[in-house]
Order: C-alpha cells, then structure tokens, then sequence
C-alpha cells in the first residue's frame, strides 16, 4: 500500500495576537518536506556567516559594508520568499501569500512584532506536529 500524504494545513489566527485582527488566519503548512526544510536551514546559515562577517568589518571598508549588507538583503528576500510557499500551500489562492506582501510584513512599521510573532508561531504548529505524539 502506498500512503499519499498531502500537505496539512494549521491556521494561525492574527486574533491570538490581537483581538482587533478579527478572524483573518495564515495558513501554515505543518508538514513541509525535508527539502523544504533544508532550504530553510541554508538560509539561517547564510544569516549568520553575514552577520557574523559584517561584525568583522572595520567601519571605513565601505566596499565590504556594502557586500555584507547586500548579502544580508538577499537573504531577508529570500526568507519573505521561503514564508510565503510556506503560507501558500491551502487551496484556496485567496489565502495564498506572495514574497512581496511577506516582505512588506517584516518591515511593517505600524507593528513590526507581527512578522516575528507570526513566524514563530508557524514554527511552534510545525514542531507540535512533528513531535511524536499521537495525532488527533
């Protein structure tokens, strides 16, 4: 027998962070693959070669700041576009996020937690689903 299994879908409702966001959800995918997952993983490791390159830079090598910082920006891209396959996955496109409108979450200045909050929670609904326990 061969098992199929779909991706499963949680919604994060914006209400549990705050009441005035209503009913409106992300929907995250709480089983993405290991490939999915291993993107991820590179993109965390390349934040942190970047960050930890830009600490070393003396402050008047201008052509260095500027690599750094543009790695770091393609990074940061590359994260809003990783968020927003993981937020697209339901079938209704409706739902479906792109990187842009990730991006302009992260650097929303109205609430900039938002982002953080959300992110965080999608990666607390992925390891609740991937801890052995059984499912309901």
């Amino acid at each position: 027998m061969k098992i199929q299994i779909p991706p499963l879908l949680k919604p994060v409702y914006l209400r549990d962070y705050a009441d005035e966001l209503g009913d409106a959800a992300v929907w995250v995918r709480v089983n993405p693959p290991r490939e999915f997952l291993a993107e991820y993983a590179a993109l965390r490791e390349r934040a942190e070669m970047a960050n930890a390159g830009l600490g070393q830079i003396a402050e008047k090598d201008s052509e260095a700041m500027f690599a750094a910082t543009a790695e770091l920006s393609a990074v940061g891209e590359a994260f809003a576009d990783w968020y927003a396959r993981l937020w697209s996955q339901g079938p209704d496109a409706a739902t479906h996020w792109t990187a842009d409108e990730t991006r302009q979450l992260a650097l929303l200045d109205t609430d900039p937690a938002l982002y953080s909050w959300l992110t965080t929670r999608s990666w607390e609904l992925i390891g609740e689903h991937r801890s052995r326990e059984k499912k309901k």
